[in-house]
């Protein structure tokens, strides 16, 4: 059918029609199939934060987290604090952050603590410059999450913790138990 295509489009089989073309679009898309088409899209999945600067604010705050996020990992590296603190984390759907129903433990091996009102992170209060931790939050099922979390502050802690939330998860807040964050950088990427 076709005598001319347009250069760097992908050719499209039809049948017995003409055979058709899709063009790349948009720079890093891939060629997806919807089940019955071809077409050109932004791979699924990840998507990574804008970094956020903790400022001198007593918590940052990830809105926005898209529906049928099923990971979500978070990174902090150089927090520090105005006073002795311990770095924390709760998660939200629409009607907010959830302030209770947590089943979280941390650990160092000095000392472990357990927490019914946040996921905790550290189990110390940090003096020494440059907190740094990873996250990691997997969907269980419906709205059951778990997390896991590997931190260093005065001590290397390891965290665990789970929580089912009265909706889907839009939202997660770091934050510190007493004080403001004086330095330090938070990710956030959702899959």
């Amino acid at each position: 059918g076709a005598s001319t295509h347009t250069a760097n489009n992908v050719l499209i089989g039809a049948g017995t029609s003409a055979i058709s073309s899709i063009a790349p679009s948009t720079s890093g898309n891939i060629l997806t199939s919807n089940g019955s088409a071809w077409t050109s899209a932004a791979p699924g999945g990840i998507t990574i934060g804008t970094p956020q600067a903790t400022g001198t604010a007593s918590s940052v705050t990830f809105t926005g987290i898209p529906a049928g996020t099923n990971q979500i990992e978070v990174s902090y590296f150089g927090i520090t604090f105005s006073t002795s603190a311990v770095v924390r984390l709760r998660l939200g759907d629409s009607g907010g952050l959830e302030t209770s129903g947590y089943l979280s433990s941390v650990g160092s091996h000095t000392e472990s603590t357990n927490h019914t009102d946040h996921m905790a992170l550290h189990n110390s209060g940090m003096t020494d410059a440059g907190a740094s931790c990873v996250i990691q939050l997997s969907r269980v099922t419906g709205n059951s999450w778990s997390m896991h979390s590997v931190s260093r502050g005065n001590l290397t802690n390891s965290a665990s913790a789970t929580k089912t939330l009265s909706g889907e998860i839009t939202q997660l807040q770091i934050f510190s138990n007493t004080g403001n964050f004086t330095a330090g950088t938070i990710q956030i990427i959702t899959e």
